[in-house]
């Protein structure tokens, strides 16, 4: 029996039998995978798999790439409107013009105007308030609106009495449509309005932003790109923007996909996966079998 044969055994009777396509790289010298030879990474795991795919492709340190710096260079004041498919580093793009606002000692105003920017928000925050300077975290104010409830007056008065001395610095992801009427209003209010906004339907732009587009895939791995690709909204629709190839081979192919699906005969609440509780909840409990919600 050979070195390998005896491995795969062993990874198979002693562990969850998973096949997880990571291809190989150098083992750190903190691994702890003292068996593996020639600098291999051992992924016995689908949990392994997930938070490795995660390693490579969102690391915590920033990484951008130069579509990315152009537009941040290009853009300096004024109301940018940020496009494309899923991964193609949007809200990363975000969360460093909200880094470049904090460190120049504005207040940013992070802004959710529909159920579906509530979790991109909490991560910017978050982001924000991970890698901001010191005293820096404390010029950070989340607004969460539900437009569909909510008259669009008391939004624009939130708001713009957040400006200081005519100023409001404003980042907003995954924008509904009805943001464009607000930033029309907030014009009107405040002097200085800057506002920086992503969404991915390219329909959404407010007339009155510099649209930018990001299609290449850098932070999904190409088995979700192929996902999102055969979506509705992409080849049938056209809503979102299709994915452009890049001279940079990904750095891996990642785990297996899964599908939850919003299911209202089976008892799902809400009128989205945005919105459900059993959605939700299967989520939590996949990710909990995974274990790595503490990495």
């Amino acid at each position: 029996m050979t070195d390998s044969v005896y491995l795969d055994l062993i990874s198979r009777f002693g562990g969850p039998a998973t096949t997880v396509p990571v291809p190989p790289v150098k083992v750190f010298p903190s691994s702890k995978h003292a068996h593996c030879k020639g600098g291999d990474y051992c992924i016995h795991t689908k949990g392994n798999g997930v938070a490795e795919t995660a390693r490579r492709l969102a690391p915590r340190e920033i990484v951008i790439n130069h579509e990315q710096v152009d537009i941040l260079t290009k853009h300096k004041e004024g109301m940018v409107f940020l496009t494309g498919p899923p991964g193609t580093g949007k809200t990363l793009v975000l969360i460093i013009k909200g880094l470049d606002w904090l460190g120049g000692g504005k207040a940013v105003q992070v802004v959710s105007s529909a159920i579906e920017g509530k979790a991109a928000a909490h991560m910017i925050v978050t982001e924000l308030k991970r890698l901001a300077a010191t005293g820096t975290e404390n010029n950070i104010t989340t607004h969460h609106f539900d437009m569909t409830s909510r008259s669009e007056d008391s939004v624009v008065e939130a708001l713009a009495s957040e400006a200081n001395q005519g100023e409001l610095f404003i980042i907003a992801d995954e924008i509904s449509r009805d943001f464009a009427k607000l930033c029309i209003q907030l014009e009107r209010r405040v002097q200085n309005l800057h506002v920086w906004a992503a969404s991915l339907n390219h329909e959404d732009r407010p007339s009155e932003m510099k649209e930018e587009q990001l299609t290449e895939a850098l932070r999904t791995p190409p088995i979700i790109t192929r996902e999102v690709m055969s979506s509705g909204f992409m080849t049938h629709q056209r809503q979102v923007l299709c994915y452009t190839s890049s001279n940079i081979p990904p750095p891996c192919v990642g785990p297996r996909s899964i599908s939850i699906i919003h299911d209202k005969i089976k008892g799902h609440s809400g009128n989205t996966t945005y919105d459900c509780l059993e959605c939700g909840k299967e989520v939590a409990v996949y990710l909990n079998e995974l274990q790595i919600l503490d990495k």
